[in-house]
């Protein structure tokens, strides 16, 4: 038998160069369409979880807005008071509980002071030693703190040392410009009051004292008569009110006038129609086609219907207490039929509240009559979060659940493919040297049939 030397060297050839195209390349090409199935997954997983977020968001401004309702379903809520001084740089209030409207006469004859203790001079602050020992400070109960003066210390020091120290007490150097030891140490009670005054040891030190200034009382006149108190903020005076002396003013007459604070209701209102119209404006955008894929939003189910019929029921409902207002529409507030979100005319809600504030609490807020609109939203807000019923939970839990799924179905296919590519290496691999060892056993042949061969 006679073989063509030629044509086996040419096939020889054709059978290397196809062995040297084979493995890495031809794995990737095969791996390549299986992963696209995975990618596949992934994508919906990225595209559920955006729409997770964008409906945990729609239930976080349900929420804000249940938190709002809550806040205006006491009827107190309606009835707040603000209290106006006509010298607020000497007298100011506060309403810190349940009083009445009214006003009120004062006039600030002193205002309450700590006891002050200042030392002799010294000729600076950080250098001159102030002596060593300790300075014993006493309080009005006999209670003392001892601060232990090294030697060395300085004005600086023992005045850093007793505001480490002491609470109540505060200790600063005065530069009072006079003589040749200008710089001296006051020691002041921050507790006002004649009862509250401090006691100084100064012991072997070189502090002594140069003069104590006793603690006063906030002495006032209110209506006519005469109070004392040891401090400058008095809360005991008036049921509800809590009073700040500023400064004395001697033969000024201060007055007090406590109102229904017109604008902190309004505000009120105003923040919670604020907070549904967030809602009513997400829900109204997501059931609008979008141009760009000619769908409604993703969120656009019988899921976020349902929410809204609920919220808008709580709203549109008429009150069913027995009060000068019956709907929104009759305090100022109208519903836009195209977007669902609530308009407020300002203008008649101030005229609403400052002619009936009650009625106008009557129509939010709870009572034995029945519920008002905040008390209604308040209502639905809860059963709609509950854990168990609630439609916006079992949604979000639903979302969730599937976005695990989905993970565990990415993370499976994963390592299938990862088991799949090692097998197809390895048996790419095999081929290959398979196909390395038969071109090895084809050019021995080759060689032992050319001329001079052995064979």
């Amino acid at each position: 038998m006679k073989i063509n030397n030629n044509t086996s060297l040419a096939s020889a050839g054709a059978t290397q160069a196809t062995s040297a195209a084979t493995p890495s390349n031809l794995v990737d090409r095969i791996m390549t369409h299986e992963r696209q199935a995975v990618q596949h997954v992934q994508t919906q997983r990225d595209e559920l979880s955006t729409k997770k977020e964008r409906y945990s968001s729609f239930v976080s401004m349900v929420s804000d807005l249940g938190s709002s309702a809550q806040g205006l379903k006491r009827s107190d809520t309606f009835q707040k008071l603000k209290v106006e001084s006509s010298h607020p740089d000497i007298l100011s209030g506060d309403v810190s509980g349940l009083t009445a409207t009214g006003s009120y006469e004062f006039e600030v004859k002193a205002t309450a002071r700590g006891s002050r203790t200042i030392m002799d001079g010294f000729p600076d602050v950080d250098q001159t030693p102030v002596g060593f020992g300790f300075v014993a400070i006493g309080d009005a109960n006999g209670d003392k703190t001892e601060i232990t003066i090294n030697p060395g210390s300085t004005l600086n020091d023992v005045a850093s040392q007793i505001n480490d120290q002491m609470k109540d007490v505060r200790a600063v150097v005065v530069n009072t410009g006079k003589g040749e030891d200008p710089y001296k140490l006051m020691v002041k009670n921050l507790k006002t009051g004649l009862e509250q005054s401090l006691s100084i040891d100064t012991d072997t030190t070189y502090l002594e004292t140069d003069r104590h200034i006793e603690g006063s009382n906030a002495e006032l006149n209110f209506e006519g008569v005469d109070i004392s108190r040891a401090d400058n903020k008095v809360n005991d005076l008036i049921p509800g009110l809590a009073i700040n002396a500023k400064k004395a003013a001697a033969g000024t007459q201060i007055r007090l006038d406590v109102t229904t604070d017109i604008d902190a209701t309004v505000k009120g209102v105003e923040e919670f129609v604020s907070k549904y119209n967030k809602v009513a404006n997400f829900a109204h955008q997501e059931f609008q086609i979008n141009p760009q894929t000619g769908r409604f939003g993703d969120l656009a189910d019988g899921n976020l219907r349902s929410v809204m019929r609920s919220l808008q029921s709580g709203v549109a409902s008429q009150s069913s207490q027995t009060g000068s207002f019956r709907t929104l529409a009759d305090v100022g507030i109208t519903t836009d039929a195209k977007t669902g979100e609530l308009k407020v005319d300002d203008n008649k809600l101030r005229s609403a509240v400052s002619s009936d504030a009650k009625g106008v609490a009557s129509l939010f807020a709870e009572s034995e009559q029945g519920d008002g609109v905040a008390a209604r939203l308040s209502r639905a807000v809860k059963q709609l979060q509950d854990p168990q019923t609630g439609v916006l939970k079992l949604r979000e839990k639903s979302l969730s659940q599937s976005i695990t799924n989905q993970d565990r179905d990415i993370e499976n296919r994963t390592r299938q493919l990862e088991e799949r590519e090692t097998r197809v290496r390895q048996q790419i691999q095999s081929m290959d040297a398979r196909v390395q060892e038969l071109q090895s056993q084809q050019a021995q042949m080759q060689t032992r049939l050319l001329p001079g061969g052995q064979g």
